[in-house]
């Protein structure tokens, strides 16, 4: 049986690789380039997120 927090993290990597893949949908050739800045930090946020709470998650599996 997994642990609630286990869960929760299910939960929270589907939504992050919605999101990216969202993002990564919208890099197209129809976006100025401004719109294609702008979509770059939004993903480069996203993937800062993405990892700052999975190595939060591994400091307290590790030391807890």
């Amino acid at each position: 049986m997994h642990d609630p927090l286990s869960m929760l993290f299910e939960t929270v990597n589907e939504v992050m690789v919605m999101l990216l893949s969202y993002g990564l949908m919208m890099f197209n050739d129809y976006l100025n380039p401004d719109q294609r800045e702008w979509m770059g930090w939004y993903l480069c946020g996203i993937v800062a997120i993405y990892l700052s709470l999975h190595l939060t998650r591994l400091g307290i599996k590790k030391f807890w």
